[in-house]
Protein backbone atom coordinates (compact mmCIF):
# COMPACT_ATOMS: atom_id res chain seq x y z
CA UNK A 1 0.00 0.00 0.00
CA UNK A 2 2.98 2.20 0.87
CA UNK A 3 4.72 1.93 -2.32
CA UNK A 4 1.02 2.25 -4.23
CA UNK A 5 0.91 6.23 -2.69
CA UNK A 6 4.12 6.42 -2.90
CA UNK A 7 4.25 5.70 -6.99
CA UNK A 8 0.80 7.94 -7.14
CA UNK A 9 2.41 10.94 -5.25
CA UNK A 10 5.92 10.45 -7.33
CA UNK A 11 3.52 10.34 -10.68
CA UNK A 12 1.13 13.59 -9.48
CA UNK A 13 4.37 15.50 -8.57
CA UNK A 14 5.65 14.33 -11.77
CA UNK A 15 2.44 15.70 -13.67
CA UNK A 16 2.06 18.90 -12.01
CA UNK A 17 5.96 19.88 -12.11
CA UNK A 18 6.00 19.15 -15.57
CA UNK A 19 3.17 21.65 -16.50
CA UNK A 20 4.48 24.10 -14.01
CA UNK A 21 8.32 23.81 -15.94
CA UNK A 22 6.60 24.55 -19.02
CA UNK A 23 4.27 27.69 -18.00
CA UNK A 24 7.86 28.67 -16.63
CA UNK A 25 9.12 27.97 -20.49
CA UNK A 26 6.21 29.88 -22.13
CA UNK A 27 7.06 32.85 -19.97
CA UNK A 28 10.46 32.78 -20.43
CA UNK A 29 10.18 32.45 -24.73
CA UNK A 30 7.63 35.38 -24.76
CA UNK A 31 9.95 37.64 -22.24
CA UNK A 32 12.67 36.86 -25.01
CA UNK A 33 10.65 37.27 -27.92
CA UNK A 34 7.10 40.02 -28.14
CA UNK A 35 8.84 41.71 -25.05
CA UNK A 36 11.77 42.10 -26.23
CA UNK A 37 12.21 45.52 -27.73
CA UNK A 38 15.59 44.41 -29.71
CA UNK A 39 14.43 41.50 -30.93
CA UNK A 40 11.32 43.01 -32.28
CA UNK A 41 13.67 45.47 -34.36
CA UNK A 42 15.26 42.50 -35.56
CA UNK A 43 12.30 40.80 -37.43
CA UNK A 44 10.99 44.01 -38.49
CA UNK A 45 14.76 44.90 -40.55
CA UNK A 46 14.30 41.43 -41.75
CA UNK A 47 10.48 41.37 -42.60
CA UNK A 48 11.87 44.14 -44.88
CA UNK A 49 8.80 46.54 -43.85
CA UNK A 50 10.68 49.53 -43.91
CA UNK A 51 12.42 48.60 -47.49
CA UNK A 52 8.25 48.07 -48.57
CA UNK A 53 8.18 51.39 -46.49
CA UNK A 54 10.70 53.33 -48.13
CA UNK A 55 9.46 52.28 -51.68
CA UNK A 56 5.94 52.74 -51.37
CA UNK A 57 6.99 56.51 -50.15
CA UNK A 58 9.09 57.13 -53.00
CA UNK A 59 6.46 56.44 -55.19
CA UNK A 60 4.52 59.01 -53.56
CA UNK A 61 7.44 61.24 -54.25
CA UNK A 62 7.45 60.54 -57.57
CA UNK A 63 4.22 60.70 -58.89
CA UNK A 64 4.21 64.81 -57.51
CA UNK A 65 7.26 64.84 -59.79
CA UNK A 66 5.45 63.07 -62.59
CA UNK A 67 2.17 65.32 -62.29
CA UNK A 68 4.49 68.86 -62.41
CA UNK A 69 6.97 67.05 -65.10
CA UNK A 70 9.75 65.85 -63.00
CA UNK A 71 10.94 62.89 -63.87
CA UNK A 72 11.00 59.71 -61.56
CA UNK A 73 14.68 58.82 -61.60
CA UNK A 74 15.20 62.84 -59.98
CA UNK A 75 13.16 62.14 -56.71
CA UNK A 76 14.27 58.59 -56.73
CA UNK A 77 16.41 59.10 -53.44
CA UNK A 78 15.12 61.97 -51.24
CA UNK A 79 13.67 59.30 -49.17
CA UNK A 80 16.73 57.74 -47.14
CA UNK A 81 16.39 54.12 -45.88
CA UNK A 82 18.11 54.99 -42.95
CA UNK A 83 15.30 57.34 -41.95
CA UNK A 84 12.30 55.44 -42.51
CA UNK A 85 14.66 52.57 -40.20
CA UNK A 86 15.05 55.29 -37.48
CA UNK A 87 11.48 56.48 -37.59
CA UNK A 88 10.22 52.73 -37.20
CA UNK A 89 12.93 52.21 -34.53
CA UNK A 90 11.68 55.24 -32.79
CA UNK A 91 7.77 53.82 -32.84
CA UNK A 92 8.65 50.59 -31.46
CA UNK A 93 10.79 52.49 -28.67
CA UNK A 94 7.76 54.47 -28.07
CA UNK A 95 5.39 51.31 -28.07
CA UNK A 96 7.64 49.45 -25.56
CA UNK A 97 7.88 52.51 -23.23
CA UNK A 98 4.90 54.35 -23.53
CA UNK A 99 5.75 57.46 -24.84
CA UNK A 100 4.67 59.10 -27.92
CA UNK A 101 5.61 58.78 -31.29
CA UNK A 102 7.67 61.32 -32.74
CA UNK A 103 8.75 61.48 -36.40
CA UNK A 104 12.27 62.76 -36.74
CA UNK A 105 14.26 63.49 -39.85
CA UNK A 106 11.47 66.32 -41.74
CA UNK A 107 14.02 68.90 -41.92
CA UNK A 108 16.13 65.81 -44.04
CA UNK A 109 13.17 65.54 -46.29
CA UNK A 110 12.95 68.71 -46.85
CA UNK A 111 16.31 68.97 -47.76
CA UNK A 112 16.56 66.08 -49.85
CA UNK A 113 13.59 66.80 -52.10
CA UNK A 114 15.01 70.82 -52.19
CA UNK A 115 18.53 69.58 -53.22
CA UNK A 116 17.05 67.16 -56.43
CA UNK A 117 14.39 70.05 -57.39
CA UNK A 118 16.71 72.92 -57.59
CA UNK A 119 19.88 70.33 -59.10
CA UNK A 120 17.09 69.65 -61.75
CA UNK A 121 15.63 72.96 -62.77
CA UNK A 122 19.13 74.14 -62.73
CA UNK A 123 20.13 71.23 -65.36
CA UNK A 124 17.12 71.89 -67.59
CA UNK A 125 17.68 75.75 -66.96
CA UNK A 126 14.92 76.36 -65.60
CA UNK A 127 13.76 79.10 -62.54
CA UNK A 128 13.09 78.11 -58.59
CA UNK A 129 9.84 79.70 -58.21
CA UNK A 130 7.70 80.31 -55.14
CA UNK A 131 5.42 77.66 -56.64
CA UNK A 132 8.43 75.20 -56.83
CA UNK A 133 9.44 76.37 -53.49
CA UNK A 134 5.76 75.50 -52.26
CA UNK A 135 5.51 72.09 -53.97
CA UNK A 136 8.78 71.02 -52.26
CA UNK A 137 7.57 72.06 -48.58
CA UNK A 138 4.17 70.09 -49.88
CA UNK A 139 5.93 66.98 -51.31
CA UNK A 140 8.35 66.61 -48.00
CA UNK A 141 5.11 67.09 -45.41
CA UNK A 142 3.18 64.34 -47.27
CA UNK A 143 5.88 61.90 -46.91
CA UNK A 144 5.91 62.57 -43.16
CA UNK A 145 2.69 62.20 -42.74
CA UNK A 146 2.82 59.09 -44.72
CA UNK A 147 4.80 57.85 -41.98
CA UNK A 148 3.25 58.89 -39.12
CA UNK A 149 0.18 57.73 -40.62
CA UNK A 150 1.66 53.78 -40.81
CA UNK A 151 3.14 54.58 -37.60
CA UNK A 152 0.21 55.40 -35.90
CA UNK A 153 -2.21 52.72 -37.25
CA UNK A 154 -4.78 51.98 -35.21
CA UNK A 155 -4.01 47.85 -34.60
CA UNK A 156 -0.57 48.62 -34.31
CA UNK A 157 -1.29 51.49 -31.24
CA UNK A 158 -3.71 48.71 -29.65
CA UNK A 159 -0.81 46.17 -29.64
CA UNK A 160 1.53 48.80 -27.91
CA UNK A 161 -1.35 49.31 -25.20
CA UNK A 162 -1.73 45.45 -24.53
CA UNK A 163 2.55 45.28 -24.58
CA UNK A 164 2.36 47.79 -21.44
CA UNK A 165 -0.47 45.44 -19.19
CA UNK A 166 1.37 42.41 -20.46
CA UNK A 167 5.12 42.57 -19.91
CA UNK A 168 4.81 43.42 -16.10
CA UNK A 169 2.59 40.60 -15.62
CA UNK A 170 4.78 38.46 -17.79
CA UNK A 171 8.03 38.63 -15.86
CA UNK A 172 5.71 37.78 -12.72
CA UNK A 173 4.87 35.09 -13.72
CA UNK A 174 8.13 33.83 -15.08
CA UNK A 175 9.62 34.79 -11.75
CA UNK A 176 6.60 32.37 -9.96
CA UNK A 177 6.60 29.51 -12.85
CA UNK A 178 10.64 29.31 -12.34
CA UNK A 179 10.15 29.26 -8.25
CA UNK A 180 7.22 26.95 -8.45
CA UNK A 181 9.05 24.69 -10.77
CA UNK A 182 11.96 24.36 -8.73
CA UNK A 183 10.30 23.78 -5.52
CA UNK A 184 8.11 20.70 -7.03
CA UNK A 185 11.64 19.20 -8.65
CA UNK A 186 12.66 19.31 -5.19
CA UNK A 187 10.06 17.84 -4.00
CA UNK A 188 9.78 15.11 -6.32
CA UNK A 189 13.17 14.23 -5.62
CA UNK A 190 12.29 14.26 -1.83
CA UNK A 191 9.20 11.74 -2.42
CA UNK A 192 12.09 9.27 -5.14
CA UNK A 193 13.79 7.02 -3.09
CA UNK A 194 17.40 6.18 -4.73
CA UNK A 195 19.27 7.93 -7.57
CA UNK A 196 17.82 5.50 -9.89
CA UNK A 197 13.95 7.05 -9.34
CA UNK A 198 15.25 10.83 -8.99
CA UNK A 199 16.71 10.79 -12.36
CA UNK A 200 13.66 8.66 -13.72
CA UNK A 201 11.33 11.63 -12.21
CA UNK A 202 13.37 14.62 -13.83
CA UNK A 203 13.57 13.06 -17.00
CA UNK A 204 9.96 12.27 -16.96
CA UNK A 205 9.13 16.07 -15.94
CA UNK A 206 11.50 17.36 -18.51
CA UNK A 207 9.64 15.13 -21.32
CA UNK A 208 6.03 16.17 -20.17
CA UNK A 209 7.43 20.51 -20.50
CA UNK A 210 9.18 19.38 -23.76
CA UNK A 211 5.75 17.72 -25.17
CA UNK A 212 3.65 20.60 -23.99
CA UNK A 213 6.16 23.06 -25.28
CA UNK A 214 6.09 21.95 -28.48
CA UNK A 215 2.14 22.00 -28.80
CA UNK A 216 2.65 25.66 -29.22
CA UNK A 217 4.29 25.83 -32.10
CA UNK A 218 2.16 23.23 -33.85
CA UNK A 219 -0.81 24.51 -32.36
CA UNK A 220 -0.36 28.31 -34.23
CA UNK A 221 0.95 26.31 -37.08
CA UNK A 222 -2.49 24.61 -37.10
CA UNK A 223 -4.51 27.82 -36.68
CA UNK A 224 -3.36 29.50 -39.12
CA UNK A 225 -3.31 32.85 -37.50
CA UNK A 226 -2.35 35.48 -39.83
CA UNK A 227 -5.99 34.52 -41.72
CA UNK A 228 -7.90 35.27 -38.16
CA UNK A 229 -6.30 38.75 -37.96
CA UNK A 230 -7.47 42.06 -40.00
CA UNK A 231 -4.62 43.17 -41.26
CA UNK A 232 -4.99 46.74 -42.43
CA UNK A 233 -2.15 46.22 -45.03
CA UNK A 234 0.59 43.71 -46.86
CA UNK A 235 3.19 45.28 -44.82
CA UNK A 236 1.85 44.58 -41.67
CA UNK A 237 1.21 40.94 -42.52
CA UNK A 238 4.30 40.23 -43.97
CA UNK A 239 5.93 40.68 -40.64
CA UNK A 240 3.54 39.53 -38.24
CA UNK A 241 4.12 36.23 -40.50
CA UNK A 242 7.90 36.92 -39.80
CA UNK A 243 7.12 37.34 -36.41
CA UNK A 244 5.14 33.91 -35.94
CA UNK A 245 7.82 32.14 -37.71
CA UNK A 246 10.68 32.92 -35.45
CA UNK A 247 8.22 32.84 -32.78
CA UNK A 248 7.22 29.11 -33.48
CA UNK A 249 11.18 28.69 -33.96
CA UNK A 250 12.05 29.73 -30.53
CA UNK A 251 9.31 27.31 -28.64
CA UNK A 252 10.58 24.31 -31.10
CA UNK A 253 14.23 24.88 -29.72
CA UNK A 254 13.10 24.70 -26.11
CA UNK A 255 10.73 22.15 -26.30
CA UNK A 256 13.28 20.34 -28.14
CA UNK A 257 16.17 21.30 -25.56
CA UNK A 258 14.36 19.84 -22.75
CA UNK A 259 13.08 16.76 -24.95
CA UNK A 260 17.11 15.65 -25.46
CA UNK A 261 17.75 16.97 -21.33
CA UNK A 262 14.63 14.39 -20.74
CA UNK A 263 16.87 11.54 -22.95
CA UNK A 264 19.75 12.50 -21.59
CA UNK A 265 18.38 11.98 -17.98
CA UNK A 266 17.10 8.80 -18.80
CA UNK A 267 19.88 7.11 -20.42
CA UNK A 268 22.36 8.37 -17.54
CA UNK A 269 19.50 6.33 -14.87
CA UNK A 270 19.66 3.63 -17.54
CA UNK A 271 23.73 3.74 -17.04
CA UNK A 272 23.57 4.34 -13.32
CA UNK A 273 21.40 1.23 -12.95
CA UNK A 274 23.21 -1.44 -14.85
CA UNK A 275 26.79 -0.12 -12.97
CA UNK A 276 24.18 -0.82 -9.70
CA UNK A 277 23.71 -4.34 -11.08
CA UNK A 278 27.13 -4.97 -12.09
CA UNK A 279 28.71 -4.27 -8.51
CA UNK A 280 26.17 -6.25 -6.92
CA UNK A 281 26.82 -9.38 -8.70
CA UNK A 282 30.70 -8.91 -7.79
Amino acid sequence: MNNFFGSLLRFLLTIVAGIVLFAAIVAGCVKLTVFNQDYMAKQITQSGITQTLQNELTQQVQNYGRDNGVPSDVLANVVPQDLVEQNVKNYLGSLYNGTNFQLTGQDQLTTNVQHALTQYAQQQGLPVTDQVTNGIQSVSQSIGDSISQFMNNQQLTQYGQQLASYRSQTNQALLIFSIASVVLWLLLLGASKGGRLKLRGTSRMLGLAGLLTLTVPFGLSVANVTNYLQLPNVEVKTFIEQLLSSFTSVFWIAGGVCLLLAVIVFLISLFSRKNAGMRHAR
